[in-house]
């Protein structure tokens, strides 16, 4: 006798999941709407390094501060390790660089990280530690008496990154990570994401950088006028596009040419994954 038995493929753990999530913005008096976000659902693994891409206005920043609860959806839902995020519960697992990273006036580079790491709850030995491995890592050492306000915009980022790993988050979220950075310190910041994958870190980026993205990420979405019009697997997905769209072999002419194929279609979303 012989029996079969079907099996459902492996998940792998989901650090974020967002589910049919939409913002709307109104005016003061309610008459006027804005729709940053329409109806988006996205699901990030564990341990992989994904980028979010778009034009200015399409909706990127308004979908990172809803995932970091500082915006609340109007309506869908997100969870992050499988639980819901509200107020400060989970936040102890995310970690963030904003666009604009600015440093408190008069203090160094190692006051800096120990002020920020203590507004995250941890203990001041603790943290004075984490402080000094963090800039070892990021290249800042020598540097880590002087003032933070006398860097230059590269070593500001460094700092800005440094401060979003201090406490060894599960998730973080990075936006332009290597912009304006020399090629070495573009290089160290590979690096060390790369090695936030392999350690089981999350990396959530948000880059105009289309080379860095390409030498980075896992998988990539598309956000266009509130909407993800393309997600999938980047090793996979720029030779199925290339011959569909009719564009050359680099991510920024991939982006070009299906933005231009849907703007007369904003409600197809073509996803790639395997």
């Amino acid at each position: 006798m012989s029996s079969s038995y079907a099996f459902s493929p492996i998940r792998m753990p989901q650090a974020l999941e967002i589910l049919s999530v939409s913002k709307i913005y109104r005016t003061d008096l309610g008459r006027e709407r804005v729709v940053a976000l329409k109806d988006v659902s996205l699901e990030v693994q564990e341990g992989e390094v994904f980028a979010l891409l778009g034009l200015n206005g399409s909706g990127k920043s308004t979908l990172i501060r809803c995932v970091l609860d500082l915006v609340r959806p109007t309506s869908g839902k997100i969870f992050l390790f499988g639980e819901a995020l509200r107020g400060n519960r989970g936040r102890h697992r995310i970690g963030y660089l904003p666009e604009l990273f600015g440093v408190p006036k008069g203090m160094t580079a190692i006051q800096v990280l120990q002020f920020l790491g203590q507004l995250s709850g941890l203990e001041k030995k603790q943290c004075s530690r984490s402080a000094h491995q963090i800039l070892t890592k990021v290249g800042l050492t020598d540097a880590a008496q002087r003032k933070a306000e006398s860097y230059s915009k590269g070593m500001t980022l460094r700092l800005g990154i440094a401060q979003a790993l201090l406490h060894k988050p599960r998730i973080v979220f990075l936006d332009e990570p290597t912009d304006g950075l020399d090629p070495l310190g573009r290089k160290m910041i590979r690096d060390l994401i790369s090695h936030l994958s392999t350690d089981g870190v999350t990396v959530f980026m948000n880059s105009h950088l289309f080379s860095e993205v390409e030498l980075l990420a896992d998988r990539i979405a598309i956000l266009h006028r509130g909407r993800f019009v393309l997600s999938g697997i980047l090793k996979d997905l720029l030779p199925s596009q290339r011959t569909a769209a009719a564009s050359g072999s680099t991510l920024e002419e991939l982006f070009f040419a299906f933005l231009k194929d849907r703007d007369d279609d904003q409600n197809n979303h073509t996803t790639y994954d395997s």
